[in-house]
Order: C-alpha cells, then structure tokens, then sequence
C-alpha cells in the first residue's frame, strides 16, 4: 500500500495547496501555483475530487484490514490526512471547495467513527460551529 498521498496531505499547513500533476506542496497564491495549474490544464475541481478519491480509497482500505498494529498505523495515517485537508479547508475558506473538502472530511470520520465502533452503524456525527466531532460517547481515536 503506498501511503504517499497520505503523508502528503497530512503535511499541508494553511495557506498551502497541492500540485497534484507534481505532488509537491505549494503557497496557494503564488505564481507558481496558479501558471503550473494552468499548465498542467488542471480545474479548481480537480483538488478537491483527487481528495475524495484519496480519503474515500484509503478509509475503504482501512475497512477490510484487520485489528492489528498496522491497522493502527494506517488510522494514524489517515486522521493525520484529514488535518492536512482541514489545513486546506482554511486555505480555501470562502471558497466553494472549502465546502467539498469540508464534505469529504465528514464522510472519512463518519465512516472511521462506524468501523471504530461498530455497535454505531446507525448513528450520524455532526458537527457544532467551532468544528468539533458531537458522537455520543467520547471518541477512543
């Protein structure tokens, strides 16, 4: 399992974005952001659809694996992801793909939520306005 993209986004900070033709991390505003976007013909929904593809193909990953310490490691990998896509949110904030991302965040922790918890299948996350998880009861991840 190549975890690249996981560790990719895990490392974005706001105010960066990612050249997903390059995989390089880079200053949203900045020349070189917007010319090798134009360059590479990639549309501002590209971002936020290469993120759901990641999110949604590693937390089905995860899913199948059994309880090991590997499992573990691959959760880690995977909620470190998501706070690099939160990193982004802040980066896009205002902007419609703030909302994708944001989307694609819940999604990856409702599912993560049911797979940790499996007695929960039934039961929705939401979130307050300061972004924090409401679950039921305390969350062990």
């Amino acid at each position: 399992m190549d975890d690249s993209e996981l560790v990719l986004l895990g490392n974005i900070r706001p105010g960066e974005t990612v050249n997903i033709s390059t995989k390089e991390i880079v200053v949203h505003r900045s020349w070189y952001a917007t010319s090798s976007r134009w360059w590479n013909s990639e549309s501002r929904s590209s971002l936020p659809e290469w993120i759901e593809n990641i999110l949604h193909r590693e937390v089905t990953s995860y899913s199948k694996m059994i309880r090991t310490d590997l499992m573990d490691q691959q959760r880690d990998k995977i909620l470190l992801a998501i706070s690099g896509v939160r990193n982004l949110c802040l980066t896009y904030a205002g902007d419609p793909i703030s909302t994708r991302l944001s989307l694609a965040i819940s999604r990856a922790e409702q599912t993560m939520f049911k797979i940790n918890h499996p007695a929960t299948k039934n039961i929705v996350i939401y979130k307050n306005s300061t972004d924090q998880l409401l679950l039921p009861y305390p969350s062990t991840y």
